[in-house]
């Protein structure tokens, strides 16, 4: 992906825009497991769960661009996650240039 993206929160826009394929502005669950497969970050069905748990906020079934960007930006809790959700998230927030928010 590269660091191309001024900061987190244009980064997190961008990655909306590219793992949206319905062009519905949410991510469902197909779309996270496609959007992971597209950054070659595989997964076990069990974490890709966790994953959408961890940032599905309202547990509404489906990711906002709010959403992602509370949990990439550590403004949302979780500390009871697994190290593998917390390194895929350091993987996706890595196309980032300026990480300064993330924990």
């Amino acid at each position: 992906m590269g660091n191309n993206y001024p900061n987190l929160r244009e980064y997190v826009r961008i990655l909306i825009k590219r793992w949206d394929t319905n062009n519905d502005g949410i991510i469902s669950f197909q779309e996270v497991c496609d959007g992971l497969k597209q950054m070659e970050i595989n997964l076990q069905l069990k974490d890709r769960v966790a994953l959408m748990k961890r940032l599905d906020l309202n547990k509404d079934g489906k990711i906002t661009e709010d959403e992602l960007y509370k949990v990439l930006s550590g403004s949302a809790g979780g500390s009871g996650d697994s190290s593998v959700i917390n390194q895929t998230l350091l993987k996706i927030a890595g196309g980032a240039s300026d990480l300064s928010n993330l924990r």
